[in-house]
C-alpha cells in the first residue's frame, strides 16, 4: 500500500498535478528571491513562512521556531566535519482522526545552495521522532543541523507522511 502511495505521489509530482482549481493561485506562483539552484529546488511548489508560524499541513499544525546555536556533545552524531551546530524547536499538533506515522516525520535544512546534515545529539536533546503522533496529540522536538560558520539565510521543512504539503520556515541563523 505505502509503495503504490509513494508511486502515486510520484506520478502526481512529475505531472505538475495540483489541487487548486484552474487559475488559481499555487505556492510555485510564490516568487523567489534565491538565485542559488538547489535552493531553488527547495523552493518550487513550496510556501514560505517565518521562524514561529504556525501552519497547517495535512490535518495537522505544525511550528518551527527560530534556530539557535549550540555546542554538540561527544556522542553527537553528524556533527562530524565543523561549521555551527544548530537546532530549531518543531512542535506538531495533530488534529486528524489517524495517527502519523513516526518513520515518516521528517525534517531538513538548507543554508545557502547546500542541504545541511542532521545533528541527532541525546544529550542536547536533538533527536527525531520515533513514535507515531495519535490523533489529538502535541509532540514538541528538537531537529538538529550543521550550518556553514559564516550566518546566513536558513530554510527548515518538516514533512509529515504523505501529505505531499511543502513548507519552508525561513530566517537567518
Amino acid at each position: 500500500m505505502r509503495t503504490t502511495a509513494a508511486l502515486l505521489l510520484a506520478v502526481l509530482s512529475v505531472a505538475g498535478c495540483t489541487s487548486a482549481p484552474a487559475g488559481e493561485p499555487t505556492a510555485t506562483d510564490v516568487p523567489s528571491s534565491t538565485s542559488s539552484a538547489a535552493v531553488k529546488s527547495w523552493e518550487q511548489e513550496v510556501v514560505q513562512h517565518d521562524f514561529g508560524a504556525t501552519v497547517t499541513v495535512g490535518t495537522s499544525t505544525v511550528t518551527v521556531g527560530a534556530p539557535e546555536a549550540f555546542t554538540p556533545s561527544t556522542v553527537a552524531k553528524g556533527a562530524e566535519g565543523g561549521g555551527r551546530a544548530g537546532r530549531v524547536k518543531i512542535t506538531v499538533v495533530n488534529n486528524g482522526t489517524s495517527p502519523v506515522p513516526g518513520n515518516m516525520v521528517l525534517a531538513q535544512a538548507a543554508a545557502g545552495d547546500k542541504e545541511l546534515p542532521s545533528v541527532v545529539d541525546t544529550v542536547n536533546g536533538t533527536e527525531v521522532p520515533t513514535q507515531d503522533i495519535r490523533p489529538g496529540q502535541t509532540v514538541t522536538w528538537q531537529a538538529g543541523f550543521m550550518a556553514p560558520e559564516q550566518p546566513g539565510e536558513l530554510t527548515v521543512r518538516v514533512l509529515l507522511g504523505l501529505t505531499g504539503d511543502k513548507n519552508n520556515w525561513r530566517g537567518r541563523f
